[in-house]
């Protein structure tokens, strides 16, 4: 069996592994396509959970080799949803304002 996962978790045994892919706005049907080219196979040991993980989604399909079928996945993650509600904007005259104000006193 190949362990050779970007992300492997394990709690005595694997329960979990991740790929890691830089393709932007992958199709769902792309990544399970490509889920079950990984485990068709029979080369990689069974494991609870499996996660494609790119810039924008995150696809994780629960008991992921048991099928050689293409399988849509369980679980479906916006990035970009938990990414914008966490990052702002600041001008670069407001920084530099509040850097030159601010933190000289310290």
């Amino acid at each position: 069996m190949h362990d050779d996962w970007d992300i492997s978790i394990y709690k005595r045994q694997q329960v979990l592994a991740a790929e890691i892919k830089t393709k932007l706005n992958a199709p769902v049907e792309w990544a399970a396509e490509f889920r079950r080219n990984i485990f068709s196979h029979g080369l990689y040991a069974s494991m609870p959970y499996f996660m494609f993980i790119f810039p924008d989604k995150i696809y994780m399909w629960t008991d992921p080799s048991t099928s050689d079928k293409i399988t849509l996945p369980d679980y479906t993650i916006d990035l970009n949803l938990c990414i914008n509600h966490y990052s702002f904007t600041t001008k670069p005259s407001e920084y530099s304002m509040f850097s030159q104000s601010k933190l000289q006193g310290f």
